[in-house]
């Protein structure tokens, strides 16, 4: 017990001092980042990419239950301090992963978000409604398996649906990146819209962006380059952003553009979470405040 407590303690000084590290000399960052992306997650995408199932959420379950268990046994053979070693290992090990494989990219300065007004954003709702409503009804709603495929020849990278979707919605996430296996996982769970979105949006992260805004960015046009589906699928998952931003800068904005959506965009939109109003009459609105996902309306204002 006294050689894990050792191992445990070591790699937690370990984790802090490439910490302190990368939060004291951001080119240490970047240089970490870049030899992450050019020389470790390419390999490990390869590897972790032959199995069908995510490696990495197959670990996390397996160590819960496994935690679970021990904790189980501890308190049956009154071992707790034995139990809280084993567990103080177990975190140690993924926090040093965490730390080797996804603190430099996180510490990365992302782009600055461009202020904007309310006219702008406007202008960028009423483009993103014209587009879904050309494209409503061109496709059948996605499916989870097809719509990784999809992705996965878009970005050139692949996704993985969850193997046990529970967790990912007792959490309230839509998807997650894996850093020690450098897998994203996506809820299949999600609605229909929103998923060719939410999948390249766990893809960006996958390639090394760590900023929500970003991803969400990078999520957008991997869309815009793929079929009818996946174009509706970003306008509307943007449009979703927009709307809610929308309301809390100018209600009267919001509802001349409630106007303007066909009424299968408004269901669809409504499908994926994309009003501050309620959409049955009775129910209390509710209101949205801005997010970091958000932030990504800025970015692509400054772009048009």
């Amino acid at each position: 017990m006294r050689k894990r407590l050792c191992f445990s303690l070591t790699l937690l000084l370990f984790s802090g001092f490439i910490f302190l590290i990368l939060r004291m000399f951001p080119f240490a960052a970047e240089s970490a980042s870049h030899f992450l992306l050019i020389h470790i997650y390419p390999g490990m995408h390869g590897f972790f990419a032959q199995f069908p199932f995510s490696v990495g959420e197959a670990l996390l379950i397996f160590l819960t239950l496994g935690g679970i268990w021990q904790w189980i046994c501890a308190l049956i053979r009154r071992r707790i301090l034995r139990f809280l070693v084993c567990m103080l290992q177990i975190f140690s090990l993924l926090l040093a992963g965490y730390c080797v494989l996804w603190l430099p990219v996180s510490l990365v300065p992302a782009s600055a978000i461009p202020e904007y007004s309310t006219s702008s954003l406007y202008s960028l709702t009423t483009f993103l409604i014209q587009n879904a409503n050309s494209l409503c009804c061109r496709s059948e709603p996605p499916q989870p398996d097809s719509t990784l495929k999809s992705a996965a020849v878009l970005t050139g990278k692949a996704a993985k649906a969850s193997l046990l979707p529970e967790w990912l919605q007792f959490l309230s996430l839509a998807g997650i990146y894996l850093p020690w296996t450098a897998e994203a996982v996506i809820n299949p769970h999600e609605p229909a819209w929103s998923l060719p979105f939410m999948i390249c949006h766990e893809i960006a992260h996958a390639s090394g962006i760590a900023s929500e805004a970003e991803a969400n960015l990078a999520a957008y046009y991997f869309c815009l380059s793929g079929d009818a589906a996946f174009r509706y699928s970003g306008y509307l998952s943007i449009l979703r952003y927009a709307m809610q931003e929308l309301y809390i800068r100018d209600p009267d904005f919001w509802h001349l553009a409630i106007e303007m959506l066909l009424p299968p965009v408004y269901l669809d939109l409504a499908s994926i979470g994309g009003f501050t109003q309620p959409v049955y009459p009775g129910l209390q609105p509710r209101i949205f405040s801005h997010s970091s996902y958000s932030d990504v309306l800025g970015l692509l204002i400054h772009e048009m």
